[in-house]
């Protein structure tokens, strides 16, 4: 009984598998090179863009964790219900390193009561 050489099928399967283990690999190397942000807030309705440079990396999300190169870079927050923005927070991400940022509800201000003159 001669040998068959393998079928076509068989050799597309495997160069299939050998083609997306190197894909995975160049990404897994990508990822090594990245870190997180983390963003902890007291509301669901907190949004968080995200600038390096003066330039928006992310702008406007509700995502609470976030992959990115090594920098520095500033959050702004921001809750649409009440129209309130954070001001700017410098935040330095590290490589393969997480950081956490808590972002707190401020209270709302105190109402102001004018007094009548006579």
């Amino acid at each position: 009984m001669p040998d068959r050489p393998p079928s076509r099928i068989v050799t597309f399967v495997a160069g299939a598998v050998i083609g997306l283990t190197v894909l995975a690999l160049v990404f897994d190397r990508r990822r090594e090179q990245t870190g997180e942000l983390l963003v902890q807030a007291d509301g669901n309705s907190v949004r968080v863009s995200i600038f390096k440079d003066g330039k928006p990396v992310v702008s406007s999300s509700p995502k609470r964790s976030f992959t990115l190169l090594p920098g520095s870079y500033e959050v702004v927050s921001e809750e649409p219900a009440g129209g309130k923005r954070s001001a700017p927070r410098q935040v330095t991400v590290p490589l393969r390193g997480r950081v956490v940022l808590s972002i707190k509800a401020e209270p709302p201000a105190p109402p102001t009561v004018e007094a009548k003159s006579r």
